[in-house]
């Protein structure tokens, strides 16, 4: 499993971002291609959700500011790492 956490307040650095992050999901994938990527970004635009739902590297993304303010996309965000990981959290 591959996760980059990308934090910035700026929207116009979230596509510098994204890139960042897709450089250290191309790498992972090189070396294992059934890797589960990640990428968690605040401030994310529509430009960056468009790259990401053509790009077959991104398998989820989920937005920052959720997982931490809300405690739905919290929950949800951490389920679905249990899941992934074949983790029991009961």
């Amino acid at each position: 499993m591959a996760i980059e956490v990308k934090a910035g307040l700026d929207p116009a650095g979230a596509q510098e971002r994204y890139g960042a992050a897709k450089k250290s999901f191309e790498k992972a994938f090189d070396e294992n291609k059934s890797v589960q990527t990640i990428y968690l970004a605040n401030a994310m635009t529509e430009a960056v959700r468009r790259s990401i739902a053509r790009d077959r590297i991104v398998r989820e993304h989920y937005d920052l500011d959720d997982i931490l303010r809300s405690d739905r996309g919290r929950a949800k965000f951490l389920a679905r790492l249990a899941w992934l990981m074949h983790l029991d959290l009961d």
